[in-house]
């Protein structure tokens, strides 16, 4: 309906600026079928301001006068209209003024409660930050102690671990040198018995057997225990069925002694030392795991 209208209004107007009477006088009529004749609008102004000037333009001095006579009165009650909205517009405006005014104390109350909030706020978040950082300065005190402790610890187990390697080397040692004297011992036997001067044989005999260790592996044993004193303690409270050989055994595989080195230190083949683990292990409870012989004795 308001396409038509304004497309009639425009048509009208239009011919009415080129000086076409018949065409702005047809399309100034039309326009008045798409909106009510008797209303006080705008709309109502601008029907009667093209009919009246087309009926002008065509002559028609009468109707163009009763146009005109209905545009003005119009006109006029627009302008009383207007001035009673500008009443009300000038009465909503103090409306609005007082709302504002009454709005901005509300926010200058709102305002201050916000700015003590964010005081609080703010108090709460300064405390927050001191006991944080009073926090992690003891946390980080107990973690330096605790690294201090860790230090302590490793360099402890550095320190055992040194003298475990010194003790295998000195048994190692003892034990290639006893197996030297033995092997002298044996050969100087049997030159005594070739040649004549069997007594100054005998005194050397004497001298390496008073050389040689009479027992290699207490030396071992007295060493050992200086490192993992409860060792042999921690062991028979758990395995109470072990003997001195087993313990023993046990003692050279938590140094990581190899099969050959242990063969070495007990004097028998690799074969028994190996037979000997195997027996081991059963006596342990190990026999139907994949645990590592050397490391489950770590723990004692």
């Amino acid at each position: 309906m308001e396409a038509n209208y304004n497309a009639n209004y425009n048509l009208a107007k239009f011919y009415i600026e080129q000086k076409q009477p018949s065409e702005a006088l047809f399309y100034a009529k039309r326009t008045g079928n798409f909106f009510n004749k008797n209303s006080v609008t705008f709309s109502s102004i601008r029907y009667f301001n093209n009919l009246y000037k087309a009926y002008e333009l065509n002559g028609d001095y009468k109707n163009s006068v009763i146009a005109y006579s209905k545009y003005d009165s119009i006109r006029d009650l627009m302008n009383i209209e207007e001035k009673a909205v500008n009443v009300e517009r000038i009465k909503a405006e103090h409306e609005y003024e007082l709302k504002q005014k009454l709005s901005s104390l509300k926010q200058e109350k709102r305002n201050l409660i916000y700015i003590v909030i964010l005081i609080v706020f703010l108090l709460i978040v300064v405390i927050s930050i001191l006991y944080t950082i009073n926090y992690r300065n003891k946390n980080e005190a107990l973690n330096l102690e605790k690294k201090l402790v860790e230090a302590r610890e490793k360099e402890l187990e550095f320190d055992n671990h040194m003298k475990e390697k010194l003790l295998v080397y000195q048994s190692m040692e003892q034990q290639k040198v006893d197996s030297i004297f033995k092997s002298i011992l044996e050969k100087v036997n049997t030159l005594k018995i070739k040649y004549q001067h069997a007594e100054e044989i005998s005194e050397i005999i004497n001298e390496i057997k008073i050389s040689v260790k009479p027992n290699t592996w207490e030396d071992f044993e007295y060493h050992f225990l200086q490192i993992h004193e409860s060792f042999y303690k921690n062991l028979e409270l758990k395995h109470p069925n072990l003997t001195n050989y087993d313990k023993r055994l046990a003692a050279m595989l938590k140094l990581r002694l190899s099969t050959k080195e242990i063969s070495n230190l007990l004097n028998v083949t690799p074969k028994t030392i190996e037979n000997s683990r195997t027996r081991l292990r059963k006596k342990l409870d190990l026999t139907n795991t994949k645990e590592d012989l050397s490391k489950y004795l770590d723990e004692f």
